[in-house]
């Protein structure tokens, strides 16, 4: 993804003719952009147009382009631009598959490993808490976090989702939060 910031004012105008003329050279015509005039502001704009096009949008100096990559594309109204770890690591554990350089998938990041945590639980008794949080890189406060939001969601289904170990993790989230 290139991102364009101020990309034309009016002694500039040549620069934005420029800079699609180079992307094009390397990237299909219909390659989504977004161009987004007066970010966060009350005359917020964004409008989603093809690389070969932006030279029909009305850009300025409140104007940011932002160009996709080769797997960009729009779904509902948002560029989405996928960065391929889901490709290199596995959708579980978050492992490097063979052949590729540790990581960590972007379907695990942020509230996704949180979802990652109740099947690894449930399918890894033999490991404690610290060697959970070890596996997933993150704090064990995290770990004891997504256990908490896991038992909130599915109270019915706790002692099935955490398997036999549920009473054990509980109590610790318990004794966690008094220190």
């Amino acid at each position: 993804m290139v991102a364009l910031y101020n990309p034309k004012s009016s002694r500039r105008a040549g620069q934005i003719v420029e800079a699609q003329r180079i992307p094009l050279r390397y990237r299909r015509p219909d390659t989504p952009v977004a161009v987004v005039k007066s970010a966060y502001r009350d005359r917020q704009e964004i409008q989603m147009v093809r690389l070969d096009r932006i030279n029909e949008c009305k850009i300025g100096m409140l104007t940011t382009v932002l160009i996709g990559n080769s797997s960009s594309d729009v779904g509902q109204g948002l560029m989405i631009a996928p960065r391929g770890y889901a490709r290199k690591c596995d959708s579980i554990t978050g492992d490097a598959i063979q052949g590729e350089k540790a990581g960590r998938s972007l379907s695990m990041g942020m509230d996704g490993r949180r979802a990652c945590v109740r099947p690894y639980l449930r399918d890894s008794d033999a490991h404690s808490l610290r060697d959970i949080a070890r596996h997933f890189g993150v704090r064990m406060g995290e770990i004891l976090e997504a256990i908490a939001e896991l038992v909130a969601v599915e109270r019915d289904a706790t002692a099935e989702a955490l398997g036999p170990r549920a009473g054990e993790f509980l109590n610790l989230k318990e004794a966690w939060g008094k220190q």
